[in-house]
């Protein structure tokens, strides 16, 4: 149950999946970081959309700012109980702020205390200054403490009061999904990336969970978008696995009757946009994939496997023929929108390298020895010249 809802640290990447700042998006931190904001801003670090505090003097301030450092070093390694010890340090020196006892929750949950953690949070999580993420704090501590009717309610009163959270949509998508709802659940990802178009653990979650099913364009697609927001983490290098190796479990090039297989048949048989004349949207996508993939059918029997060369070589064809037919004025997809604008700019075939860089990494490392330059030349444009998440994305699975 924990780990389900564990968010991984950012990690340092081996050469050459050198990390990437976050461009125009938040990823998602840890419990407590937007808190940890507030209490640097005490520390005399001014932190946009955090609270005032006041401290009584400036040796309180500077003892405090040692400490927070050393708890939250504690936090970040996962080590609970010695985050909690410093916590308590902290709360003895300024009883009165309640972003203190919020990060000792956070630790006591980190040390599976959990009714130590309800105890202390309880009294302070609907506190204006945490906003959505105190409610998510008490709902997964309702979670680990079996309560599951006390967790939704709290994930519920949580989202009716910020309904534009992502992190509580988040929630609830998987306390559907848990419970065997996974429609419900889903519905709840996919409206999370509607209403807080930053937040990327729902792009993540839509994505993971159409890996194993008949609809894996879904999985193609936010998990593109999930690897544009959220570059550099341990899930980073899990996405960019599993959209590699679902672009290959989808095509059997060679195969006669079923070659290409990304959606289901029911949802080739949709109308197109404008009615029966046209192709759905999913249909558009698999015959341009069928047709890209000519060249790299082989003479005899099936190929096993797309190389990373040759699928970016059949993305960038893919892009290519989608708009000499017209596609991308006939549908609106925003990642495609995206692909086609780094097609333009030139950078498309090293965006798609960065982004299955996990799915073959001694192809990626062979092909980064021989264009380094290059490619640190696109990953410093790539910083500034990320896709935009600036209002709902239309992905398919409906539009906003």
């Amino acid at each position: 149950m924990q780990q389900r809802y564990a968010m991984p640290h950012p990690t340092a990447h081996e050469r050459p999946f050198r990390p990437l700042p976050q461009q125009g998006s938040q990823k998602p931190m840890p419990f407590g970081c937007t808190v940890v904001a507030i209490v640097l801003l005490t520390l005399g670090i001014t932190t946009p959309g955090a609270a005032q505090y006041i401290v009584p003097d400036a040796a309180m301030k500077d003892s405090i700012k040692k400490e927070v450092t050393k708890a939250m070093d504690y936090m970040e390694f996962g080590q609970g109980e010695d985050a909690m010890r410093v916590w308590r340090r902290i709360i003895d020196m300024d009883p009165g702020n309640p972003a203190f006892r919020y990060e000792f929750g956070v630790s006591a949950v980190l040390a599976r205390r959990y009714d130590t953690a309800r105890t202390v949070v309880e009294p302070i999580y609907r506190d204006s200054i945490f906003r959505d993420q105190g409610y998510q704090l008490m709902g997964m501590i309702y979670l680990y403490l079996q309560d599951t009717l006390k967790a939704r309610e709290t994930f519920e009163a949580g989202l009716a009061k910020y309904p534009k959270s992502g992190r509580l949509h988040y929630e609830l998508g998987s306390y559907h999904t848990v419970a065997g709802r996974l429609e419900q659940g889903m519905d709840f990802w996919i409206q999370g990336t509607r209403v807080e178009p930053t937040f990327p653990t729902n792009y993540f979650w839509v994505a993971k969970m159409h890996a194993n099913g008949p609809n894996k364009i879904w999985t193609l697609i936010f998990g593109e978008v999930f690897l544009n927001l959220e570059r550099n983490t341990e899930k980073t290098k899990e996405m960019s696995e599993l959209v590699f190796r679902t672009w290959n479990a989808g095509m059997r090039l060679g195969d006669t009757i079923d070659p290409i297989n990304f959606a289901h048949d029911s949802l080739l048989e949709k109308p197109g946009p404008t009615g029966a004349s046209t192709m759905p949207f999913e249909m558009a996508f698999e015959y341009t994939a069928a047709t890209s993939a000519q060249p790299f059918i082989p003479d005899n029997g099936v190929l096993p496997r797309l190389t990373m060369q040759q699928l970016v070589d059949l993305r960038y064809r893919m892009i290519a023929q989608w708009r000499r037919s017209g596609y991308d004025t006939l549908y609106t997809n925003s990642l495609i929108d995206w692909n086609i604008e780094l097609q333009k700019s030139g950078w498309f075939k090293e965006y798609l390298r960065w982004l299955y860089s996990w799915g073959d990494k001694k192809e990626m490392n062979d092909w980064f020895l021989k264009n380094e330059r290059r490619y640190d030349t696109f990953l410093a444009w790539f910083t500034t010249n990320g896709m935009k998440f600036d209002k709902p994305l239309c992905l398919g699975l409906g539009c906003p």
